[in-house]
């Protein structure tokens, strides 16, 4: 048992604190953070998606077809990455937090197919 765990007395009983409240603060912080960009981007990728939707239209037979703006489809795009980076920032934070307070490590899986 390491002896930097703190300690203290009730009686006849020792009492040792072995959880790592610092650690286990900050990797709760950081999963909330990993969450929070999760759900931005999220709503981000959701919104790209919407626009591109938007932009596809068919002519055949029909005399009109949608205008299209890339920009904001690659704003949108642009900020999903932004909240990509965050929330892989905060994962591995969360991660190193892990191993000090006993708590799972974060997971980052690809979607079935991409390598």
């Amino acid at each position: 048992m390491r002896s930097d765990y703190p300690t203290f007395q009730v009686g006849n009983t020792r009492i040792i604190i072995m959880e790592n409240f610092e650690a286990l603060g900050r990797y709760v912080t950081a999963k909330e953070q990993a969450e929070k960009f999760l759900r931005d981007r999220s709503s981000r990728l959701s919104e790209a998606k919407r626009l591109v939707e938007q932009s596809m239209g068919s002519i055949s037979g029909v005399t009109f077809a949608y205008d299209f703006d890339p920009s904001l489809i690659l704003d949108a795009v642009n900020k999903a990455a932004e909240a990509h980076q965050g929330m892989m920032a905060a994962v591995d934070e969360a991660n190193r937090q892990a191993e000090q307070c006993n708590k799972p490590k974060l997971k980052i899986e690809k979607p079935y197919g991409w390598k």
